[in-house]
């Protein structure tokens, strides 16, 4: 691809003098046009046969694979970039200045949590998570379920919060009341997205709390859960 560019740089120097400079066609496109097969037809806003062109059109454009770039860089058929990050199953994206890399850890990505049971839940919040999640720069989908059993019935709220330990904030929470038949069973659930700039790491743990000395976190009816989805 350098090569390439660069062989276009030096022809565009050779042809400095002249307005228009084309390679196998005595009709250019552009200011810089190589037509190999010598079959492009139609006019510049139309052309036909133009799938093996390479062109500069006035307006600075470099149309490849067309005769017509509608782009700074407009690429018709395939594309290799083979820059020593490429890999199976990668995923080509950019750092925060737009230089463009395959990224190996951007397969997607879920990080799943230990939920303790039997934790008896009191007024303030209690770490559930038995350690944290530690997730890496890019965008986080975080959802968590907690399930709680009360030893007696009770109105008091269940609550959960997801909650960013390495800046000491919740991201979400939720509350919800146990049931009132005879299981006294309470579900609650809450999701987040945080972002981790490039070079960060986060770690997240699960909090609850219960505003009665009557429930613990429960591996009942499907268990609690945290997990962290890398979504870019």
């Amino acid at each position: 691809m350098k090569n390439c560019f660069f062989l276009i740089f030096i022809l565009l120097s050779i042809g400095i003098c002249q307005s228009q400079v084309g390679i196998n066609t005595k009709s250019p496109f552009g200011a810089f046009h190589i037509d190999p097969n010598s079959n492009t037809g139609g006019t510049s806003s139309s052309p036909t046969n133009d799938s093996d062109d390479v062109i500069v059109d006035m307006k600075g454009n470099v149309g490849i694979g067309t005769a017509n770039p509608t782009a700074s860089l407009d690429l018709r058929g395939t594309i290799r970039i083979n820059d020593g990050t490429q890999g199976s199953g990668n995923i080509f994206t950019t750092d925060g200045t737009g230089l463009g890399y395959w990224d190996s850890e951007f397969k997607f990505k879920i990080i799943s949590g230990t939920i303790s049971n039997g934790i008896l839940l009191g007024v303030g919040w209690s770490v559930v998570s038995s350690q944290p999640l530690t997730i890496t720069a890019g965008k986080w989908l975080l959802s968590a379920r907690i399930v709680t059993k009360n030893s007696t019935e009770s109105s008091y709220y269940k609550w959960v919060q997801i909650y960013d330990k390495t800046s000491a904030v919740a991201i979400n929470a939720a509350g919800a009341r146990p049931s009132y038949d005879s299981s006294l069973y309470c579900v609650v659930q809450t999701a987040g997205v945080v972002e981790v700039a490039v070079g960060q790491t986060k770690q997240i743990e699960l909090h609850a709390q219960n505003h009665s000395l009557f429930a613990s976190t429960s591996g009942g009816i499907g268990g609690s859960y945290l997990y962290a989805i890398k979504l870019m």
